[in-house]
Parts: C-alpha cells; sequence; structure tokens
C-alpha cells in the first residue's frame, strides 16, 4: 500500500503536466481556428516546453504556413518529421504541407543556406527566426537582407555570424567556435553569463589602417623632400664656388631619395585607403546580438536583422 501511494504521488506531477501540456495545445489550435496565428504558435511552443513531441512541431509549422513564414515552416516540418514515432505519429496532412512548402520556397525569394558549425553539436539561430527557435546546424532558407548566425556549444566561446543574401545562390556558413579554458569553464558553471569572443574587426580596417599610416609617411617624406630642394635651390643660386658644388653633390641624392618616397608612399596610402573603403562598404554592419543560456543546451537569442 506505502508503495502505491509512493508512485500515485510521483505520477502526480507528470500527469498534471500532461493536463497542462494538452490544453495548450488545444489552445493553439482554437486560436488558429480563429486565425491568430502569431498566438496559436506561442501557445503550442509553451506546449512543447512541457514535453517535446512531433504533433507540436507539425501545428507550429501549419502555423507558420498560414502566416507563409515558409523558412520556419520547413524548419518546424524537420523537427516534427525528425521527433515523429509509433506514440507520436505524424499527422495525415503532412505529405501534402511537405509538398506546399517545398513548392513555396522553390518559388519565393530564398537563398539556401548550410550551417556547420564546430563542434557540431552547437546549438544556432538566426536573427530572422523568433528568439526561441534554436537548433542543430543544419540547411535551411532565409529572405534577402542581412541576417546574423549565432551558435552556442557547452565548453565553448559563443560565436556569431553575419552573411548577406542578395540573390537565391547557395550560401555555406561555417561557424568555427574557440574553446574555453579550465578557468572559464568554472566561470560559466557559476553562472557568470555567456561568453562571447571579442568581434572581429570590420572588414577593410587593417587596409585602413595601412594607408593612413603610409599617407602619414607620405606627408614626412614630402617635408623631407621641400628641404632638400631648397638646400639645392641655394646650392645653384648666386657664385658658385666648390663649397656650393659639394654641398649640390652631397643633397643630389637625398633629393631623389625624398621625391620617390613621397610620391610611392602617397600612392600606396591613398590605394590601401581606397580598398578599406571598398571593403567596408561591401561590408555590412553586425546586427547586435543578446543571449541567455537555456537550460540543457543552447540559447534563447535577440538579434538585429536588417533587409
Amino acid at each position: 500500500m506505502t508503495t502505491l501511494v509512493a508512485a500515485l504521488v510521483v505520477a502526480a506531477p507528470a500527469v498534471g503536466h500532461a493536463d497542462d501540456r494538452e490544453a495548450l495545445q488545444a489552445k493553439g489550435e482554437q486560436l488558429a481556428k480563429e486565425g491568430r496565428f502569431n498566438d496559436a504558435i506561442d501557445a503550442f511552443k509553451a506546449a512543447d516546453r512541457i514535453q517535446p513531441r512531433a504533433s507540436h512541431a507539425c501545428l507550429i509549422a501549419l502555423a507558420y504556413t498560414r502566416r507563409e513564414s515558409w523558412p520556419q515552416a520547413e524548419l518546424f516540418l524537420s523537427i516534427c518529421h525528425q521527433r515523429a514515432n509509433a506514440g507520436d505519429p505524424l499527422p495525415d496532412w503532412v505529405p501534402q504541407a511537405d509538398e506546399m512548402i517545398k513548392d513555396r520556397i522553390a518559388s519565393a525569394n530564398l537563398a539556401e543556406v548550410m550551417i556547420e558549425t564546430k563542434p557540431a553539436t552547437a546549438r544556432v539561430t538566426v536573427s530572422s527566426f523568433a528568439p526561441d527557435e534554436v537548433f542543430e546546424p543544419r540547411t535551411i532558407h532565409l529572405p534577402f537582407g542581412t541576417h546574423v548566425v549565432f551558435a552556442k556549444a557547452d565548453g565553448y566561446f559563443d560565436a556569431q555570424y553575419t552573411l548577406e543574401i542578395k540573390d537565391k545562390s547557395p550560401q555555406h556558413v561555417v561557424i568555427d567556435l574557440i574553446p574555453l579554458t579550465a578557468k572559464q569553464k568554472q566561470e560559466r558553471a557559476r553562472g557568470a553569463g555567456p561568453m562571447t569572443t571579442e568581434p572581429a574587426p570590420k572588414r577593410g580596417t587593417p587596409f585602413l589602417i595601412g594607408g593612413s599610416a603610409a599617407i602619414l609617411g607620405g606627408i614626412a617624406a614630402h617635408l623631407w623632400w621641400r628641404h632638400e630642394h631648397t638646400v639645392l635651390v641655394d646650392a645653384t643660386t648666386g657664385t658658385i664656388d666648390q663649397a656650393k658644388v659639394d654641398l649640390y653633390n652631397a643633397h643630389s641624392t637625398r633629393y631623389d631619395i625624398a621625391h620617390y618616397s613621397t610620391i610611392g608612399l602617397y600612392a600606396v596610402g591613398v590605394g590601401l585607403v581606397a580598398t578599406g573603403v571598398v571593403l567596408r562598404m561591401k561590408s555590412p554592419e553586425s546586427p547586435a546580438v543578446a543571449a541567455v543560456p537555456l537550460r540543457g543546451g543552447g540559447a534563447m537569442v535577440s538579434v538585429e536583422w536588417s533587409r
């Protein structure tokens, strides 16, 4: 009798969670019937946080098809297929949804993006998706515009990758995460918060720095050139004697060096600066990313996205 009571006490929370999950799923289905697809998606996600099921992912995918958000619909229908089993089978309408999503993605302004992470166990999200839509590296489709792919893995610095999609050309994103030191792992375990690598300098920055240095060198060489020019003018003005001849011979070579150094440094500096400006113009601003770690791995992130 005591064993039976204990078993009932343990089972009670699970039954309660099941009731909550079913209620949230039913709520989501009713909201979808009313055309409130965003609210329906939130309800299905809440049910899924209680117990991940294929049916939840399928319903989220269906709601996204109603919103014509084809990348998200593709993602969740893929998750639906992955989770399906004998006890949690695919709904009858899934094959039709598969074909619809495939056709819409082919005709829409979307590009195929293959996301790869090192290590492969990292979890990723994309700026144009909802912040809680975290998934394993895979191939997805994204609309034209600038996006951020954010990656997180246990024992590694958080990382991100900015990409710009201008046409339907496929893209391959590889994010190589940097391992944490033992001390940094301890700090993360103590709740020090997410650790991110220092942002990489914008494209073109080294060229701008190098070009500026070359131009400053050109200015210095120019001043030297003018000094040598003044000396040579003095050496060839008025009565020419041996002293002036010696002075001219001593400074004529310096004049040539200063002359060509000025021209060369200015040319290199202008070329590097121009290259840096072009690269900067072609390199989109990195959207801001904020992350909150999730239990069991991954992260909830909010990211800026611009079209």
